[in-house]
C-alpha cells in the first residue's frame, strides 16, 4: 500500500520500482494504485488513487500525467482511478471512484465523460470497480448499484440488477471463462451467468 509499481523482468529475475518523487517530474504521480493495464503500443497506463492517470513508456520510460480540471470537461473526471480497459479498438476507458467512466481519446489527449444522470439509459453509478469486454463490441460496467452493458456507439447503458436475478446490486467485477461463461463478484458472493440459456 502506498509502495509505487514493482516491475519484474522474469529474464534478469530482477524488479524495477516505480515511486512518486517530489523532486522528479518524471515519477509517478502518486503511490496508491489501484489498477494497471498495458496497452498495445508500448504503453503501461496506470491508475492511481488521489493523483489521476499516469502513462509510462515502456521503451523511453517517460511517465506523463493526466489530472482532473474542473474547469476543463475534456480532463479526466476524477482523479480518483479505479479500473482501466483497453477495447478491441484499442480505446482506452478509464473506472473512476467518484466520477463514471471516461472515454480517452489518444490523439488528443482529451476524455469524453460517461456519468449518471436521472436518466434510464445513462451509467446506474458513477463508482465502477471493474470494467471488461463484451460482446459484440461492448463494454461491462460493474458499478455499486448494478451491472451495466454500455453501447459504445449509441452511448446508452442497459443496467442489470437484483431484480434481473443478481445477488446483489453492488457489483466488484465480471470475468468470462473459456466456455463463455461469466462470473459476477458481487458484495453477497459470486453469480455464474449463462449467456446462452439467460440463466
Amino acid at each position: 500500500w502506498a509502495d509505487g509499481i514493482s516491475i519484474f523482468n522474469p529474464k534478469t529475475n530482477t524488479f524495477t520500482n516505480l515511486k512518486h518523487d517530489p523532486a522528479n517530474p518524471n515519477s509517478l504521480s502518486g503511490n496508491n494504485i489501484y489498477a494497471v493495464k498495458h496497452g498495445r503500443d508500448n504503453k503501461t497506463w496506470i491508475g492511481t488513487y488521489d493523483f489521476g492517470l499516469d502513462v509510462y513508456d515502456r521503451k523511453t520510460k517517460a511517465i506523463k500525467a493526466f489530472r482532473f480540471d474542473v474547469n476543463n470537461p475534456k480532463t479526466i473526471s476524477s482523479d480518483r482511478v479505479y479500473s482501466l480497459l483497453e477495447d478491441s479498438k484499442d480505446n482506452l476507458w478509464v473506472g473512476t471512484y467518484d466520477a463514471g467512466i471516461n472515454l480517452f481519446d489518444k490523439s488528443t489527449e482529451t476524455f469524453i465523460r460517461f456519468q449518471h444522470e436521472e436518466n434510464p439509459t445513462s451509467l446506474s453509478n458513477n463508482s465502477v470497480p471493474d470494467l471488461s469486454n463484451a460482446p459484440p463490441g461492448h463494454i461491462r460496467v460493474s458499478t455499486l448499484a448494478g451491472l451495466d452493458l454500455l453501447d459504445p456507439k449509441t452511448r446508452q447503458f442497459k443496467i442489470f440488477t437484483k431484480k434481473d436475478g443478481l445477488p446483489s446490486d453492488i457489483i466488484y467485477a465480471v470475468r468470462e471463462d473459456k466456455h463463455g461463461k461469466l462470473w459476477i463478484s458481487t458484495n453477497s458472493g459470486i453469480s455464474k451467468y449463462d449467456p446462452d440459456n439467460n440463466t
